[in-house]
């Protein structure tokens, strides 16, 4: 169960991130904060996979 919770918070961030990367495209101001979420989770990415949280 607690495996199952970590995937869903795992495929959570990678939406979350996909999100960020939309909005920072149409933003006009502070980007760097929303450059510096994206890259956590551009990190968080490979991350995941390594331990297989984003695999079925």
């Amino acid at each position: 169960m607690f495996w199952l919770a970590l995937q869903v918070v795992a495929l959570i961030t990678v939406i979350a991130t996909a999100m960020t990367a939309y909005v920072w495209r149409t933003a006009t101001g502070d980007r760097l904060r929303l450059g510096l979420l994206i890259t956590g989770g551009v990190l968080f990415l490979p991350w995941s996979l390594y331990w297989g949280l984003l695999l079925p």
